[in-house]
């Protein structure tokens, strides 16, 4: 209120030009994106395997308890057990079924919508300078919004820029991936 800005004027095609330019710098490599598709491939399967022996080691307890509640009233019958312990019995069998359900049920935990969600990501950076070059104003507004968190601007050139998650978390996994590649420990980096 009552100042005046002392920010100079930006040409607004040459400030688009220089984001265009700063979009060359921001691409995932071929070589990161098969490695990392195919270690979420495998995460996948591996999760898919893990899921389904874990499920069926909670069937086969699920068909134990039923074994073990099928018995009881042989037991009752040839009064081996009291009917008082048949009820306590027949109480913690149903609880422990309730539980066991419900970690059955909570097995089917899926990791691929995540993985679709990364998938889309690496798409979105394979090549964004041709994406952003082609496209409309609206679509290159979400785009920024999208990957980058700001693009710091002097002289109507980009000097920088902060990435939004995950991308941020995606070129630190890549610059792992390129150094280990190259055979390099993290204090060369």
């Amino acid at each position: 209120t009552g100042g005046t800005c002392t920010s100079p004027h930006h040409n607004l095609y040459r400030v688009e030009d220089a984001v265009e330019r700063h979009y060359k710098t921001k691409r995932y490599t071929p070589e990161f994106l098969r490695a990392f598709r195919a270690l979420m491939a495998d995460t996948l399967g591996s999760q898919d395997e893990a899921q389904r022996l874990l499920k069926k080691q909670l069937d086969g307890q699920l068909d134990a308890l039923d074994v073990q509640e099928e018995n009881l009233p042989d037991l009752a019958a040839d009064g081996t057990v009291a009917p008082g312990k048949i009820k306590v019995r027949l109480r913690k069998i149903g609880q422990e079924r309730e539980r066991l359900t419900t970690q059955r049920d909570a097995v089917a935990v899926d990791l691929t919508s995540g993985a679709k969600f990364l998938d889309s990501q690496l798409s979105l950076l394979k090549n964004p300078h041709e994406l952003y070059k082609n496209t409309t104003d609206d679509v290159r507004r979400r785009l920024n919004q999208a990957v980058f968190g700001a693009i710091y601007i002097t002289d109507e050139d980009v000097v920088g820029s902060r990435l939004t998650s995950p991308h941020d978390a995606l070129f630190a996994t890549e610059a792992a991936y390129q150094a280990a590649t190259l055979g390099l420990n993290e204090d060369a980096i």
